[in-house]
């Protein structure tokens, strides 16, 4: 029997997040099952599907305006208050809004990423719950209080009653609207670990998790790729896949005065006062080709972002990390402790040159080279392969 489906991309502004999930849908479509996708960026969603056949709908999108963050949050809950949920109005407006979309969709199966609002859905419409994501959204489901690897300064207690409170705010957002739901934690939103889909590896996943106890599948989030559009500059080739940001120009510059050819991917506009005059860096207008990476690249540079900074280290391309948020400080923490990558020193150009120097003179590790072949061959089409195997397999014992 085939299924309704319904896709949730409620946080984030990566594309990862969508294109592993396109990777299935194209398929699911093509075996007669339904597919809605919620998304955050509708445009952006309609170019990287490929069929007419997927509905895509506007997902709900929490309002962040003068929302108190916590900083420095270790556990899922606390990431969950961050996403909006941190007083009983806003959790009211999202609960409403996510069941409301997911009622008129009708779903016999929730897929969610980022977030927990589709998840909450599932719930209080009794339809089967399945979570995609690296790790970092994906808390093993013993507890919502698991914390994150290189957790520092965690306030514990703080993060016990963040996650007493919106448990008890969902529960009454969904009584309002009908539904009884029995939520004493945030961990019970996550399903059995076989309804889990981590897309990453044990070496980077973001928790310690129990051995066994999941099956990693490692990524096959690859957005549709362009030719690198290399300058007229000659030298070394790097790439750089970096976040706007004030270090951006810093990091550029220092490329740049190591006689660096640099491909830059970022998001949106940058201004042309920020790229060195020399003409050394070219922005790239999409997704690049990482074959072609390491094909021509001496190392890479990222915001130790999970999907592309994995995809490099299997292809066998050095890594230097500067890391913006939470998850990517783990990751790049991760990567250093596995002398896997370094990260990048930014706070003076001299500083900046002379890592990049040193990185350059340097042949890769025995443990980026064990790496790479240990995970070359996992990633990409098996990989997706395998996460669709699971899926179908999921949907075929749902409808048994």
């Amino acid at each position: 029997m085939k299924a309704k489906i319904l896709y949730a991309w409620e946080w984030g502004t990566g594309l990862g997040h969508l294109a592993r999930f396109i990777e299935l849908a194209e398929r699911l479509v093509a075996d007669g099952h339904q597919v809605t996708v919620a998304a955050r960026d509708v445009s952006t969603a309609a170019r990287l599907v490929g069929t007419k056949d997927i509905e895509i709908i506007q997902s709900p999108i929490s309002d962040s305006v003068s929302m108190t963050r916590y900083q420095n949050p270790s556990t899922m809950a606390a990431l969950a208050w961050n996403l909006g949920y941190c007083n009983g109005t806003r959790v009211e407006g999202l609960v409403t809004a996510w069941y409301t979309l997911a009622k008129l969709c009708r779903p016999e199966v929730v897929i969610s990423d980022f977030g927990i609002g589709a998840a909450i859905a599932a719930r209080m419409l009794g339809c089967r719950h399945v979570r995609i994501g690296t790790g970092f959204e994906c808390p093993p489901r013993s507890s919502s209080l698991t914390p994150l690897r290189f957790h520092t300064d965690c306030d514990m207690d703080a993060e016990k009653s963040f996650d007493a409170r919106i448990s008890q705010w969902i529960k009454v957002a969904a009584k309002e609207k009908g539904r009884e739901i029995n939520l004493s934690s945030l961990s019970e939103l996550n399903e059995n670990p076989s309804s889990t889909f981590l897309a990453t590896v044990p070496e980077l996943d973001h928790y310690d998790r129990k051995a066994g106890s999941n099956e990693y599948l490692g990524i096959w989030d690859q957005i549709p790729a362009t030719p690198i559009q290399w300058p007229d500059f000659g030298g070394k080739k790097a790439f750089a896949y970096l976040k706007r940001h004030p270090s951006l120009p810093t990091v550029l510059s220092s490329l740049s005065r190591c006689g660096l050819t640099t491909a830059l991917v970022t998001d949106g506009e940058i201004k042309r006062s920020q790229l060195p005059r020399n003409g050394s860096v070219a922005i790239q207008p999409s997704g690049v080709d990482l074959d072609e990476v390491a094909d021509e690249c001496c190392f890479a540079i990222t915001n130790a972002n999970h999907g592309t900074t994995l995809g490099l280290l299997a292809r066998g391309v050095p890594v230097l990390t500067i890391p913006l948020f939470i998850e990517q400080r783990i990751t790049a923490l991760r990567m250093e402790q596995l002398n896997l990558g370094r990260r990048l020193p930014i706070d003076s150009s001299e500083r900046c040159c002379l890592a990049l120097t040193t990185k350059l003179n340097q042949n890769k590790s025995i443990d980026e080279v064990e790496f790479a072949d240990r995970y070359f061959e996992l990633f990409g089409a098996q990989a997706a392969s395998r996460a669709y195997d699971r899926l179908s397999d999921l949907l075929q014992n749902e409808h048994s």
